[in-house]
């Protein structure tokens, strides 16, 4: 894997973006839409990203739209799902241009309402489709190349830790020594405590102890919470009522009615990614030590590791008999 050169992305995507002369949709392109959701997306995406009820219709719309209207819907459309749905319409007409949109749009911070059971959440649009082309872009004509240019681009994206595909793809990252670098700063500097399933893998000394210190307990957040504290705040102030914020300013230091928030959120179809201190992986101190033990189940053979390993088998064990259930 290498580091995608985001040039060579914008090329194919000129002629197709030089076609769309128009930003009227056709009235048969827009009643697929209105079904898909185009104003409101009340759980329309399954766990994992994968479209649970609207498949008819996301297949209606491939039938009914060409590439050159698939690509606008997908690419600036104001609805999130409507880019969703447009990107998997897309995808199975073109993957090659749905790859490179899907890459040149990483750092997109929209998100799409979903719903999982009765769990009602925002999942990030980014992430969904860089996991509908990882799980499902081989069936349309993505190559292995492709795969691992994706995958390239994923692990590189400075900031990218809203991405869910990271985790799996830190997982199932080979200790190269090309990866090394980044994969440290992501656990050092971006605050990405699965990073260190990949570190431990190097068995450098300096890796091993970081896998001790979690292991008991001892792994501090590097990051200013505080000033992440900040930045989320004023990204939140910023989605406000006139009157709310200025009872923020007069308030500063009063707190929003959370469940007001928390229901806005839920709702709010045009909503961004947003970092939640309390939601990091650093600042749970179970998780922590899953992935330690994790860490010292996939090394065996570290002498360090050795006094651990009976109860990182049991915790993996136990994993796959709640896996199974």
């Amino acid at each position: 894997m290498k580091k995608i050169i985001f040039l060579g992305l914008l090329l194919p995507l000129v002629g197709i973006v030089s076609g769309c002369h128009s930003n009227v949709t056709r009235p048969e392109v827009a009643c697929i839409l209105k079904q898909i959701g185009s104003s409101y997306t009340p759980g329309a995406v399954g766990y994992e990203g994968r479209i649970t009820h609207q498949d008819e219709q996301i297949e209606a719309l491939g039938d009914v739209a060409t590439s050159d209207e698939l690509y606008q819907l997908a690419a600036a459309d104001s609805v999130p799902m409507t880019r969703l749905a447009a990107f998997i319409a897309l995808m199975k007409q073109r993957p090659d241009i749905a790859k490179n949109l899907a890459l040149m749009d990483i750092q997109s911070q929209a998100c799409v309402p979903a719903l999982y059971g009765c769990d009602s959440y925002m999942e990030s649009l980014a992430n969904l489709r860089i996991e509908i082309l990882q799980q499902e872009g081989r069936n349309y004509g993505l190559t292995k190349a492709d795969s691992l240019a994706i995958d390239s681009c994923v692990l590189f994206t400075p900031h990218a830790k809203y991405l869910g595909y990271l985790t799996q793809l830190l997982m199932k990252l080979p200790p190269h020594p090309q990866y090394y670098t980044r994969v440290k700063a992501l656990f050092l500097n971006d605050h990405y405590i699965e990073a260190l399933v990949t570190l431990a893998r190097y068995r450098k000394p300096e890796d091993v102890q970081y896998v001790l210190d979690a292991l008991h307990g001892k792994v501090k957040d590097p990051i200013d919470v505080d000033a992440y504290w900040a930045e989320y705040e004023r990204i939140r102030v910023s989605k406000l009522s006139l009157r709310e914020k200025i009872e923020c300013w007069v308030h500063p230091k009063k707190p929003l009615n959370e469940e007001i928030r928390r229901l806005k959120d839920a709702f709010n179809i045009h909503a961004l990614w947003l970092y939640i201190p309390e939601e990091d992986g650093y600042n749970d101190a179970e998780w922590v030590k899953a992935i330690a033990l994790q860490c010292v189940y996939e090394n065996p053979n570290e002498p360090a590791f050795k006094p651990y390993l009976r109860t990182a088998e049991a915790y993996h064990r136990e994993q796959i008999s709640y896996d199974e259930d």
